[in-house]
């Protein structure tokens, strides 16, 4: 069956029905939720790439084939003949015009009721004729391998177009009773086909009942039930098969499959009960749960007249319809045509709760693209975009686009929200995962994340597309990036200055054995590393290089190594996209950015010159000394006057002086010098006191003036006579 990388739910296009007078139940609901949810539900395709975003590409709008498969045989109760035979018919009413309903029914034999493409009512009401007549429940045996044969052998009249939505949905209780064939034998052929002419089709299977279902089919070795032939080999993977144990659990499954499938193109609210209608809407079909016919007055579900449809409070346009069928015995179905904007609301007389499944007819669909699951080292994207249906194009317009996320199962009760960033080249919106959808929910890491995209346009306060819920799935990574150390990273990716004018560094990434061996390489795959440097003119980081890594064998791991030479400083960033193939297809996995600088080694500039200012400094003052002359003048009772010339030395010690009585008093001159440049004489008094150019010098203190010019020590004599000191020195 043909995939897709977005969900797509079919189009419709109300009629009123021209025919009222058949029932429907629950079973309309899971028959509608499967066929769209094989419409819709599509496999997406790894894009993301560190050169760039990827062109939103949308092929125009398919139709849809579907083939039903009905177990025509006399093990399905009558209550559930009722219900499959009326989903069957209900199933006219939801397809678009374009699209083609067949119905198989297998019994003893396999036979095809009916196929129609449908043009218009007159072909509703041709194939809803064919399916009274043509599903009668009848038949005494039940061979699901004569069904499968007859969908194999008539495929190009029930698949006629190739490049349509192919959907087939089988009802069975899963016994396997061919008339003329061994059980066994049968059991052959039907995975034959399986695996064969059918490898390629989804078949969506829903079991019925609990107890048939669950017993041996006769002569099939080893034993093997119904339920796990239908499981295990008809449903290709669990998203394919429901089981219906009881009739009660309908809803519960239909609800499950509708919620799949219907956000792409609902307006719901969360409530289920409410809906903006915004002024692109053409039609809105509302199916209500009712209290059946045969149900007791305590049910808790309401009778058809307490059911109403409350429409805004707005004028009503000429060309609005309303339609409403109370035939059915298990619900009520609504259809509004051209509806008025606005919200519409339905509700019970009485109050009470109601379950509201919707589908809104629209050209502007929020369309979604998702990956199965997302590897933890690797950069991906959630992608959404508003389609035009009638246009074939990404819808213009100002959209606000968010997600709602979540760990598995905690999504109803989740206050993240991210929004999506928006491409101007393709109109689409995305958002990176898993990495920022891990960061928003926090830890513990789940192994499953759920999200729902929510989009809405300011100027329309009426516009709302909710998508369906996604489970996106984590997994451990298989190849492990190479990168630095954070500790070490600055320190290691720089030159060092004098010694080396390239800075050298070893991309590439060793795979995991047992992890790579799961994703199923055909051969090794290539690593590429792809490398950009920031230009600081445009503020954008731009292309580099790109470079291939060799791969060699290390300890049973695949090891990838691209060496590279830095020789600019600036600004990096790295990342790496392997690219291989496996038996599913082409595979690609992206990692994140990864930053790094190519810079001076300041730290080690820093410290060589804070070093050489050390030794400078030593020098500086070690080879500092004074020059000059010092004067000494006293007066009083003992006067006396000496000029001491003073020849390069590095101290003057005042007792020195001998032919001048200086009393007490005892002093020392020194040079100071910083760099060379910064001179000064300082004078340390030993005992005494005394004034240094005016200034108060205690004993045991140092005072310095400039080196330079003539300043004066003064104090007194015991004697009670003044001395002068003149200092004339330079350093």
């Amino acid at each position: 069956m043909p995939k897709k990388a977005f969900h797509q739910p079919a189009r419709m296009t109300v009629q009123k029905p021209s025919d009222r007078s058949i029932p429907i139940s629950w079973w309309s609901l899971v028959v509608m939720g499967i066929l769209l949810l094989v419409a819709c539900s599509q496999k997406p395709s790894v894009q993301d790439q560190p050169t760039g975003p990827p062109a939103a590409v949308e092929s125009k709008a398919k139709s849809t084939e579907f083939v039903v498969l009905i177990d025509n045989s006399r093990s399905i109760s009558p209550p559930e003949q009722i219900i499959i035979r009326e989903a069957t018919l209900l199933l006219a009413d939801l397809a678009d015009i374009g699209d083609r309903l067949s119905v198989i029914t297998f019994g003893e034999n396999a036979r095809l009721v009916t196929s129609r493409q449908l043009q218009g009512d007159s072909d509703r009401l041709a194939f809803k004729n064919d399916v009274r007549q043509g599903v009668n429940f009848t038949e005494r045996l039940s061979d699901i391998r004569a069904g499968l044969r007859l969908l194999v052998q008539d495929r190009s009249r029930l698949f006629p177009t190739a490049d349509a939505i192919h959907a087939a949905v089988l009802f069975s209780d899963g016994k396997l009773e061919p008339r003329n064939t061994p059980s066994q034998e049968a059991l052959q052929q039907l995975l034959a086909d399986l695996k064969g002419p059918l490898a390629d089709s989804d078949i969506y299977v829903v079991v019925l009942g609990d107890t048939t279902s669950r017993q041996p089919i006769p002569g099939i070795n080893p034993p093997l039930t119904g339920l796990e032939l239908m499981t295990r080999q008809v449903a290709r993977a669990p998203e394919y098969f429901y089981h219906a144990r009881q009739l009660e659990q309908l809803p519960e499954i239909a609800v499950t499959i509708l919620n799949k499938t219907k956000g792409i193109a609902s307006l719901g609210e969360e409530s289920g009960t409410a809906f903006r209608i915004d002024s692109t809407v053409r039609a809105m079909t509302l199916i209500v749960r009712k209290r059946p016919p045969n149900a007791p007055a305590s049910s808790p579900l309401p009778p058809s007249q307490q059911i109403q449809l409350v429409s805004p409070e707005a004028p009503t346009p000429a060309d609005e319809s309303i339609y409403r069928s109370s035939d059915y015995q298990h619900f009520d179905l609504f259809i509004v045509r051209k509806p008025r904007v606005g919200l519409w609301k339905v509700e019970r007389s009485d109050g009470g709760a109601l379950t509201v499944l919707s589908k809104i007819l629209t050209p502007v669909d929020l369309r979604v693209q998702t990956k199965p699951h997302y590897y933890l080292n690797e950069l991906a994207t959630v992608r959404a975009w508003l389609w035009d249906k009638e246009r074939n194009v990404v819808a213009a317009g100002d959209y606000q686009l968010q997600a709602h996320v979540a760990a598995a199962g905690q999504l109803p009760s989740s206050p993240h929200y991210l929004p999506l960033q928006r491409e101007a080249q393709t109109g689409q919106y995305y958002l990176h995962a898993p990495g920022p959808l891990l960061d928003a929910i926090g830890s513990p890491r789940p192994d499953r994340i759920e999200l729902e995209l929510i989009a809405k346009r300011p100027e329309d306060p009426w516009f709302l597309r909710r998508s369906a819920a996604l489970s996106l799935e984590l997994r451990e990574p298989f190849i492990e990036w190479f990168q630095p150390p954070e500790v070490t990273r600055t320190l290691l990716l720089r030159p060092f200055p004098l010694l080396a004018r390239t800075v050298g560094y070893t991309f590439g990434g060793r795979s995991i054995p047992e992890r790579y061996a799961a994703v199923g390489f055909e051969v090794p795959p290539e690593l590429t590393v792809i490398v950009e440097r920031f230009d600081a003119d445009t503020g954008q980081y731009l292309s580099l290089f790109e470079a291939p890594g060799k791969v060699v064998s290390e300890n049973g791991a695949l090891a990838f190594r691209i060496p590279h030479d830095f020789a600019e400083y600036g600004d990096y960033r790295y990342g790496y996209r392997l690219t291989g193939s496996t038996a599913t297809g082409p595979f690609t996995l992206q990692s994140p950015w990864y930053s790094f600088h190519v810079q001076f080694f300041w730290e080690l500039a820093a410290g060589l010159g804070l070093l050489i200012l050390i030794v400078i400094q030593f020098l500086s003052q070690w080879t500092a000394k004074l020059k000059g002359q010092v004067q000494i003048q006293k007066t009083g009772l003992t006067p006396g006057f000496t000029s001491i010339p003073v020849s390069p030395r590095r101290v003057f010690d005042s007792q020195t002086v001998t032919n001048i009585d200086l009393g007490k008093t005892r002093f020392q001159i020194r040079p100071r010098r910083y760099l060379f440049l910064y001179k000064r004489c300082c004078v340390t008094l030993v005992t005494g006191q005394a004034q240094l150019d005016q200034r108060l010098l205690l004993p045991g203190k140092t005072g310095c003036v400039p080196a330079k010019g003539a300043h004066k020590l003064s104090f007194s004599h015991p004697d009670g006579s003044g001395v002068t000191v003149t200092l004339t020195l330079v350093v």
